[in-house]
């Protein structure tokens, strides 16, 4: 309603590709796939100035989903139905609705994404095979590299001692 024209849209097949728009240009409303969400923080646009309202999008492969909801201010699964839209977008726009932080990562926990807060998450420490992440609440196994689970993450761990590295932002 602000805007003096119609509003515009931009579209990117990744986050990457929307690099120079993302840190440039304004923007109201954030539609990105939770899957992009990790590579998105790493841009180096600092998480208090986002102003806009962001809505997580899940694909269509991603089936155990369905929580999301509960725990993200708006999530929308395939079909992106209009009527689901507009229920978001009233909910999101109320003056008196009171977002959630958007400061966190998403983990892949038996094919579900669980959405974890920087401020919770303690340390990562290698344990026959798998990683085991602690949070302030949990405790959560998977498997893979800890590079790559370091790559994916925009936050500074500390080297503890072998296989252990801790989170210097965890304060208890």
């Amino acid at each position: 309603m602000r805007r003096s024209g119609p509003p515009q849209l931009y579209i990117a097949a990744n986050v990457s590709a929307a690099e120079a728009t993302l840190k440039n240009e304004p923007f109201d409303w954030l539609f990105i796939r939770t899957t992009f969400w990790n590579d998105f923080q790493r841009l180096d646009i600092p998480l208090s100035t986002l102003l806009c309202r962001v809505v997580f999008l899940s694909g269509r492969s991603e089936y155990f989903t369905a929580h999301l909801p509960s725990v993200l201010d708006a999530h929308l699964r395939p079909p992106y139905e209009p009527a689901e839209l507009a229920k978001i977008w009233k909910r999101l726009s109320a003056p008196t609705f009171l977002h959630q932080p958007l400061d966190i990562f998403f983990l892949s926990i038996n094919r579900r994404l669980v959405p974890v807060r920087y401020c919770d998450f303690r340390q990562v420490r290698k344990h026959e095979g798998k990683l085991l992440i602690e949070t302030r609440h949990f405790e959560y196994t998977i498997t893979g590299a800890f590079t790559t689970f370091q790559a994916g993450l925009p936050l500074t761990l500390s080297w503890l001692r072998r296989g252990w590295w801790v989170n210097d932002g965890y304060e208890p």
